[in-house]
């Protein structure tokens, strides 16, 4: 049996499933980049990001990074050596943030094995955490003004977060917001919930945050926040199989990328590249992405991803099949033929999905 937990938020598994099939696992890709200087933003309140945001872009959300972990650890094709390995570190990172749930399902699921006395640790910790985190709301509430206010309720709701119990954090994350007025502050508080949502792969969730953020939008807020959300529908866009849309938004984000929270930018490169295969025609695919001097600039630290491109591109089709099952791909053969005989990638793709 598994468990919901160990989905994480990287649909390349998810973009080739049968359309009857439920969402399975994906596997991210790509090694990480350095944070670009980013162009210099206005100096009014809604004009910047808040701290908590500008403090997660650095690196990719810890809830995100163990789903990701979890994940490999039920994937056939990592080595079982690799796999003591990620079940070390993804025990090691459940326990440091008090996941006692996550740690218990994962445990009847028989990814972790089960320590009595550690989860009572964590539930010890998690009660004495709270406690506090109860007494700071009721101090501020009596002798401090609305914003530390908030701040306390964020506080506790970046907490439930931490340690993974979505519905407390979601409504956690609704008081937080009651006591927010600025827009950017409210849209803040919705990219926490998406985050939640690819955890859990709870897509009702993501889809009513998006129309949240973009009903939010036409209240204000900044540019910077706009372009994160297009990352976060493109990632939903993906994983739902509309990879037009998800193709069209991750293209339209390449040059303001800040989305460090969800994955690193080669991350977000290979996704780019494998929606723009399946979507796009051979004459936009070379001016988008071929010939797009930021991904040229990315391409080759990612491993097989500039051959799998420009050799499918350039009917070097010996290479393509080499790139194409070294990207995880070749179990997903059925579906991506189809995709390439649709958009005119050639006659042998016809022939390819016909014999399959």
């Amino acid at each position: 049996m598994r468990t919901r937990y160990i989905t994480g938020p990287d649909p390349t598994t998810a973009l080739f499933r049968p359309a009857s099939s439920p969402v399975p696992r994906g596997l991210p890709r790509g090694t990480g980049r350095k944070k670009p200087k980013k162009p210099g933003r206005g100096k009014g309140r809604e004009q910047q990001p808040s701290m908590e945001v500008q403090e997660g872009e650095q690196q990719q959300q810890p809830l995100l990074t163990l789903a990701h972990k979890l994940f490999l650890l039920t994937h056939p094709d990592v080595d079982d050596i690799e796999k003591v390995r990620l079940r070390e570190e993804a025990s090691a990172s459940i326990k440091a943030d008090d996941m006692a749930s996550l740690y218990e399902s994962l445990a009847a699921a028989s990814v972790l094995e089960m320590d009595a006395g550690v989860l009572d640790s964590m539930r010890r910790r998690m009660e004495d955490e709270i406690k506090k985190l109860d007494e700071k709301i009721a101090d501020a509430e009596e002798n401090l003004g609305e914003s530390e206010v908030r701040e306390a309720h964020l506080a506790k709701s970046l907490f439930y977060i931490r340690i993974g119990d979505k519905e407390k954090a979601l409504e956690q994350l609704k008081v937080t917001e009651s006591k927010t007025v600025a827009v950017g502050q409210k849209m803040d508080l919705v990219f926490y919930s998406l985050q939640l949502g690819f955890f859990y792969t709870d897509f009702d969730l993501i889809s009513k945050c998006i129309d949240k953020a973009k009903n939010l939008f036409e209240e204000g807020g900044d540019w910077e926040r706009k372009n994160r959300l297009k990352v976060y529908e493109g990632l939903y866009c993906m994983s739902t199989r509309n990879f037009k849309r998800a193709a069209d938004l991750f293209l339209d984000s390449i040059s303001t990328f800040t989305t460090y929270e969800l994955f690193p930018y080669d991350t977000f490169i290979f996704y780019t590249v494998l929606a723009s295969v399946i979507s796009l025609d051979r004459v936009s695919l070379k001016q988008k992405v071929v010939d797009a001097p930021e991904i040229l600039a990315v391409i080759g630290k990612i491993p097989h991803l500039a051959e799998f491109l420009n050799s499918l591109y350039g009917c070097q089709y010996k290479s393509f099949f080499s790139a194409f099952c070294k990207c995880f791909l070749c179990i997903h053969h059925v579906f991506f033929f189809h995709c390439l005989k649709s958009n005119g990638h050639g006659i042998l793709f016809q022939f390819l999905y016909a014999f399959s």
